[in-house]
């Protein structure tokens, strides 16, 4: 795996019978030398479409957590499977080596894999960068770093463009900050940053392209655009999108980057199971078939009545919807209009 590398975790759940309630969880902690990947929370739900658990994603603190519906108190022998994505975070692994990776569920931490990390590349010195970032509200923000060559550049303007239709610039979202480009810790920081925002003016060419005229740029000097678009869509998972940024001195092109990004969303799937009973009453002496015996259903663990069920013209019944659990039936009348109180 090589820096930014994002790779995708599969898990699987079964629930216990009969101890999982509605509002219980249960959390999958990634381990710190990974980062989790921020998407959308999305549910988990059965092949009809009946929400099973409810998942959040917490990137700050490397944290999933899935929240079961009343769905699992009504189902037995409940199990799922979600997957999310992450990737090696090289601010702490900062070397080339194979990485442990580890998920703490709940309490108990068991060991994933351990993959071939790369190791993080050196910064390099570059006119202009541009990266991208999805969010959870289905916007993207997107940064623009100029000048971190630290080069005279005479006549400076950004142009960008959003290639991908259906995407536009967030207007009031631009935010332009001056300061001198220097590396720390592996990375470009932006030192003595100044907000210079309103020093500038954003001429918006159509609602997927704009330009700053940022003047000379003396050397040394640099700047970091950041703005967020928005899709009219619901972003797709795997979907790319292209956005184009140039850096021009004096109408001459100095470095283009075109930038895509692919859009990614954890999800799952889970499924359950009812269960039924089918008596069927004779006649202890004939052997006949008795409709209309009556009987009492009620589950042990809890003294519930699931109801009184009564057998049909060929003196069957079926008592549907029931758990995996233990029930006590009991027939309150035979058929023949005798009361009873057999237990079964």
């Amino acid at each position: 795996m090589q820096q930014w590398e994002q790779f995708k975790i599969d898990g699987q759940f079964k629930l216990p019978n009969n101890d999982v309630h509605e509002g219980d969880y249960t959390t999958f902690k990634i381990s710190e030398n990974l980062v989790l990947v921020s998407t959308p929370n999305f549910d988990i739900k059965d092949k009809d479409g009946q929400v099973v658990a409810r998942a959040t994603i917490d990137p700050e603190n490397r944290l999933l957590k899935l929240t079961y519906t009343k769905y699992v108190e009504n189902k037995s022998d409940v199990s799922g499977s979600f997957y999310f994505y992450t990737y090696v975070n090289h601010h702490i692994v900062k070397e080339k080596k194979k990485v442990p990776i580890e998920i703490a569920v709940n309490r108990k931490v068991i060991k994933v894999g351990e993959p071939e990390f790369g190791g993080p590349n050196p910064p390099s010195q570059k006119d202009l960068t541009k990266v991208g970032n999805f969010k959870p509200d289905n916007t993207i923000t997107y940064d623009i770093t100029v000048n971190q060559s630290g080069k005279e550049v005479p006549d400076a303007k950004v142009t960008d463009i959003l290639t991908t239709p259906k995407i536009s610039y967030i207007r009031n979202s631009f935010k332009i900050y001056k300061g001198k480009w220097v590396i720390e810790n592996n990375r470009w920081v932006l030192q003595n940053r100044t907000d210079v925002t309103s020093q500038f003016t954003v001429e918006f060419l159509s609602d997927s392209s704009f330009s700053i005229r940022l003047g000379d740029i003396k050397a040394g000097e640099g700047y970091h655009v950041i703005y967020n678009a928005k899709p009219n869509y619901k972003l797709q998972n795997g979907e790319i999108i292209k956005n184009t940024a140039t850096l021009w001195s004096s109408q001459t092109k100095i470095v283009e980057t075109i930038r895509p990004n692919m859009y990614l969303e954890a999800g799952g799937s889970a499924e359950g199971y009812v269960y039924s009973i089918t008596l069927h009453r004779k006649d202890e002496t004939s052997g006949a078939s008795l409709a209309g015996a009556v009987f009492r259903v009620t589950r042990d663990r809890n003294g519930a009545v699931v109801g009184d069920f009564t057998t049909d013209s060929t003196g069957k019944v079926t008592i549907p919807n029931l758990l995996k659990d233990n029930y006590t039936i009991k027939e309150k009348n035979n058929g023949l209009g005798v009361k009873k109180k057999t237990t079964v």
